[in-house]
């Protein structure tokens, strides 16, 4: 992960960006419930981007325009 090209994330946030990599393809509802799951006020903006990017890769819309506001 280039923080110089990228937001900075926790070593929590990184766990779950390994974690999610191979559901993204295999089953992103199951990724998407793991990055809500583990969403707080303090996350990093990759966290709210992941999210929002994964919805919207679900044709779920207003929940990805939600998760980037």
């Amino acid at each position: 992960f280039n923080t110089e090209l990228n937001p900075s994330i926790t070593s929590e946030e990184k766990t779950l960006f390994e974690a999610i990599v191979p559901l993204i393809q295999s089953n992103p509802t199951a990724a998407i419930a793991q990055v809500k799951a583990a969403l707080k006020p303090e996350s990093s903006a990759a966290v709210d981007y992941t999210l929002a990017n994964l919805y919207f890769q679900q044709q779920q819309v207003a929940e990805a325009k939600a998760a980037y506001m």
